[in-house]
């Protein structure tokens, strides 16, 4: 394990915004240069669902308190993670400090639009009575407050709410209309390409949706309607959370195989929006499944990659690292588990410039299939009428044609403070906070760090040279080294 990967940051400068990210066919890719974005990152939630405040003067959300996103950046940063997925998010709260750490240290994010609170989120047990003009003031205002951070790179429109048989026939229309109307409204009031999908449950079982559930679903949002020359309601991509491999489970055991036969031919990304079985319970998790997710060639060629659930352990038992304080989520110190230290070593041992190479002109791209209900499996357990997506709400009209009124627009900021109070301890209680000092990314670079080719990793597919300049420095590192390597970045 590299304990190490970060260098310090003295001072504060201005650091470049991350490569922008396109899709082309079934990838992910940096725009401008055609080196694919392959996906490895986390689930960010510290103190779970209960960290989301709603209401008061004192709300907050995981993007609202600096000492915690710098704490939380810097140890992110040391896997190697590229992506941060958050769930919950108070459109009028100021994100400007936490989403530039995450960009300075070179993570993008992907965000959910809907929280928990009525009328922000869609009901899978009613999904009719929840879409309506409230409901999309709500989502249009998350994008009003994160289109303005260039290193947010995706919405998902909505996460599970698909869980059974009646919710599977009724529910999939109002994916695509929430799909629709996010993409719409990017469209007509961004200045730049943010990608909309959808992160489903993994419900291939009787007692969920039925064997071919994830695959009906795929189908029925990646689908383009006949007619319409850009259907915006279909999905720019598809995302699973899957927890098919478990402890010491192999290729075969997993169900990878049948996973990659049944998304073979898709024609938008697909990735992993959670992944990271905890059984055996109370067992830490070896992760074997990143060799294949990154090394396998199979994998590589269909899917886009995946997020790690979750960053801190929570009641579930899916964390990689504990708070000492669950009262004081912000000022906590951080212990990393056994499975930070797993999944840190599994990442070290991919061959991170074998998919930094890889081209948009070498993959195969397969056009979207059109809309037809025969492409549905499952048809008695699943939607197959395209023709029951429900119109916009004729209220919410107003706010597609001229946005919608929000004062907290998030940009940016030119500069940095990166020192954070918290202690951070490895999994024996030593401490070890000075191994994890946050460094700012040179040259706009993405966090690649670790690498079996010992290059500091990729760069948004500029050459190794540049990128081993963010090499981590050593255990003993002290002042004089640090400053060395911060002169070699300039």
């Amino acid at each position: 394990m590299r304990l190490s990967t970060a260098l310090v940051a003295i001072g504060a400068t201005v650091a470049s915004a991350l490569p922008q990210i396109e899709i082309k066919g079934n990838q992910f890719y940096f725009t401008g240069n055609g080196s694919e974005f392959k996906i490895r990152g986390l689930a960010y939630q510290p103190g779970g669902q209960q960290a989301f405040k709603s209401d008061g003067n004192d709300r907050f959300d995981p993007l609202s308190r600096p000492d915690q996103c710098r704490r939380d950046a810097a140890v992110i940063q040391s896997l190697g993670a590229n992506v941060i997925r958050v769930y919950n998010l108070h459109a009028d709260l100021n994100h400007d400090e936490c989403v530039t750490v995450f960009n300075n240290a070179g993570i993008y994010l992907m965000l959910d639009v809907n929280s928990p609170v009525v009328n922000t989120h869609i009901n899978k047990e009613n999904a009719k009575s929840t879409y309506h003009h409230g409901y999309l003031e709500n989502v249009f205002k998350v994008v009003e407050a994160f289109k303005g951070y260039s290193n947010v790179i995706a919405f998902f429109a909505g996460n599970e709410i698909i869980d059974d048989k009646k919710q599977a026939r009724e529910n999939p229309p109002y994916i695509r209309a929430v799909t629709r109307d996010l993409k719409q409204y990017i469209k007509k009031h961004s200045d730049r390409f943010i990608a909309v999908g959808y992160a489903a449950t993994d419900t291939r079982s009787e007692s969920g949706a039925g064997r071919d559930s994830v695959v009906d679903l795929w189908n029925y949002l990646g689908c383009s309607i006949e007619g319409e020359q850009d259907d915006m309601s279909r999905a720019d991509f598809f995302a699973v959370n899957i927890y098919s491999w478990c402890g010491d489970a192999t290729w075969e055991s997993s169900g990878y195989p049948e996973l990659v036969k049944n998304f073979a031919e898709t024609s938008l990304p697909i990735f992993w929006s959670e992944h990271g079985c905890n059984k055996p319970e109370g067992e830490p998790r070896p992760f074997n499944e990143i060799a294949a997710m990154y090394g396998r060639e199979e994998m590589i060629k269909t899917f886009a990659g995946g997020l790690v659930f979750e960053y801190t352990q929570e009641e579930n038992k899916y964390g990689l690292v504990t708070l000492s304080d669950k009262k004081d989520i912000m000022g906590s110190n951080v212990k990393l588990m056994k499975d930070f230290e797993n999944l840190s070593k599994q990442y070290d041992g991919v061959d991170w410039n074998k998919i930094k190479n890889i081209k948009t002109d070498s993959m195969k791209v397969v056009p979207p299939p059109k809309c037809s209900s025969d492409m549905i499996l499952g048809k008695s357990n699943f939607a197959s009428d395209f023709s029951a997506i429900p119109k916009l709400p004729s209220q919410a009209q107003k706010f597609m044609d001229d946005g919608v009124s929000l004062n907290n627009k998030g940009k940016l900021l030119d500069s940095m403070d990166y020192k954070f109070k918290q202690k951070i301890m490895d999994s024996n209680g030593s401490e070890v906070t000075k191994q994890f000092a946050l460094v700012e990314m040179p040259d706009a670079k993405v966090n690649d760090a670790p690498s079996n080719k010992g290059s500091g990793g990729a760069n948004g597919g500029k050459d190794d040279k540049s990128a081993a300049s963010s090499v981590a420095l050593g255990a003993a590192a002290v002042v004089a080294p640090v400053m060395a390597a911060l002169a070699a970045m300039l």
